[in-house]
């Protein structure tokens, strides 16, 4: 990763900071000290938290889904290598409904999601495989906003 790249990453990492602080002030509990938080796209959780926090933060919706270890009347019980083929993270913004993968990894996509993501867009959806923060803040801003 070049040196600018770095750069433009820390960009929207700092912006998502910043959003952060700025949703904090607006809470009047001035008695309770404000956890400092400091956002990392590095991992699939960090990954998760900054975009579901920027779209909740940007009056959105945004909800992460676990669908391991549950139960499913049409499936039974799933384990850790099966689950739902819908994307990671699910939500609603400007009446838009989007669902995005993450993916850390340059891991292929399955046949059966690849289907399923046909049918998501043509239902007039969005889906979108996120690898860093930096590429969601890009294409949230030139398809959502």
């Amino acid at each position: 990763m070049s040196k600018c790249q770095k750069e433009k990453i820390s960009n929207a990492l700092i912006i998502l900071n910043e959003l952060r602080i700025s949703q904090q002030e607006k809470i009047h509990f001035t008695t309770l000290k404000q956890k400092p938080y400091t956002y990392n796209d590095s991992t699939n959780y960090g990954l998760t938290k900054c975009i579901t926090d920027y779209i909740n933060m940007s009056g959105g919706l945004a909800v992460s889904i676990n669908s391991t270890n549950r139960y499913r009347s049409y499936v039974g019980w799933t384990d850790k290598n099966i689950r739902l083929e819908l994307g990671d993270i699910v939500a609603i913004f400007n009446e838009k409904f989007i669902h995005i993968e993450i993916r850390k990894k340059d891991n292929y996509q399955k046949l059966v999601r690849t289907k399923v993501i046909e049918e998501i867009n043509k239902a007039g959806s969005f889906y979108f495989n996120a690898y860093s923060f930096q590429s969601f803040h890009d294409w949230f801003f030139l398809n959502l906003i």
